[in-house]
């Protein structure tokens, strides 16, 4: 069984501004910190799944349509009485709601669950983390987002490894 969710992955430019950012402003949380190749944006947290359900995923991944968008990475937040520290956008763009929404109705009627909570957009940069006074947000971190991927989640000795199942482009805007 594996453990999967469908993210937007983090690009080069935004990770190095990520990074720079939380090297910063949280210097405290070192030991915290979400090791650079697991940054990227959650679209729909699935689970565990059987190794026979993930065709079903990928078919998911191949029918879906959607346009690119920009993110521009410029409130910080908190989830979990402050244990996750996370960076996001203030405004979210009317193309990631869509993604978002299409992709839980498609989940929902293969018969995944689906988280029933708002939805918020977010990098987490920090977890299991001692509660902190928020930082200083970024003026505002660019994340140009050109594609979606399934992600396996795989533990390794010091926590997780992210692991890219299939990336799928989204359309030019």
């Amino acid at each position: 069984m594996k453990r999967l969710f469908f993210a937007l992955p983090c690009p080069n430019s935004t990770r190095r501004a990520v990074l720079d950012w939380r090297e910063h402003n949280l210097t405290r949380l070192k030991r915290h910190w979400v090791p650079e190749p697991n940054l990227h944006i959650t679209l729909a947290f699935i689970g565990g799944v059987e190794d026979e359900r993930l065709d079903a995923l990928f078919r998911l991944g191949d029918q879906l349509e959607a346009r690119g968008f920009q993110l521009t990475l410029d409130k910080v937040g908190q989830f979990g009485r402050g244990k996750y520290v996370w960076l996001g956008p203030s405004r979210v763009p009317s193309e990631l709601g869509e993604l978002v929404k299409t992709m839980n109705q498609a989940l929902s009627e293969m018969g995944f669950p689906v988280d029933k909570r708002a939805y918020v957009p977010h990098l987490t940069v920090a977890k299991k983390a001692p509660p902190v006074t928020l930082p200083w947000a970024p003026e505002g971190i660019e994340m140009p987002v050109h594609s979606f991927a399934l992600y396996e989640s795989v533990p390794v000795d010091k926590g997780v490894r992210y692991d890219v199942q299939k990336q799928w482009p989204l359309r030019k805007t």
